[in-house]
Formats: structure tokens, C-alpha cells, sequence
């Protein structure tokens, strides 16, 4: 998946969520535009974004996880080749078992090199 990301254009917090009123109270953009694509947010889930993008409210960019799993996402904040793992150089992808996140970076330098070897243009 290399879709771009849908930025909240509205108000955001300090730390770059997007938040907005409804119903009466303040909730966060993602969280709204999770819960209108794919359905109620379990109580026991968070909302992760794997584009890493706090503004980004593209539905196939969040995945609803356990507060463990998402602590566990954040820890891989650069691939193994030193890159860092944020915003326009994290490539989403679908995998069995869920979504991925992986290095820009390192899959066109990857997809460059499988075309020279084959020669592929």
C-alpha cells in the first residue's frame, strides 16, 4: 500500500492530533473517521496510525490495537539501515496477518536493484 495520507485540515492539539466537536464533546479526527469506515472502536483497542502521521485520517492508515500492541509499534523508530520510520518514508503494507510498516528508503533502493539485475527499466 502506498496510499497518501488524508491530513485533518481542522483544529489540532498541541502533540498533532486532530480534534473537532461532536455530539457535544471533543473527540479526535482519526478516531471519528476510524469509527465511519470500519465501525465501533472495541473499549479495550486504541486507534495505531501506521503512516506514524498524527494528522492522517485515511481509514486504511489505522488499524485498531491493544495498548500493548501499540506501544510495541512505536519502538521501531528507524529500519536496520539507520532510516528513520516516519511520515513520507514509511511504505504501508498488507501482509497476512495484518498491516506493515517498511522503509521507503530501502524498498526503492531494493526495487532498483532487482531491475538492474533483471534488466527491467
Amino acid at each position: 500500500m502506498t496510499t497518501e495520507c488524508w491530513l485533518w485540515a481542522g483544529p489540532t492539539l498541541p502533540n498533532g492530533y486532530g480534534r473537532l466537536w461532536l455530539n457535544g464533546r471533543k473527540v479526535y479526527a482519526h478516531r471519528v473517521a476510524y469509527e465511519l469506515a470500519v465501525g465501533p472502536i472495541p473499549d479495550d483497542r486504541e486507534i495505531h496510525h501506521l503512516c506514524e502521521v498524527r494528522r492522517c485520517c485515511r481509514p486504511d492508515h489505522l488499524v485498531a490495537v491493544t495498548k500493548r500492541e501499540h506501544g510495541a509499534q512505536h519502538w521501531r523508530a528507524t529500519c536496520a539501515q539507520g532510516h528513520a520510520m516516519v511520515g513520507e518514508n514509511v511504505l504501508l503494507r498488507r501482509r497476512k496477518g495484518g498491516p506493515d510498516r517498511a522503509c521507503r528508503t530501502c524498498w526503492n533502493s531494493y526495487q532498483r536493484a532487482r531491475r538492474a539485475h533483471t534488466g527491467e527499466n
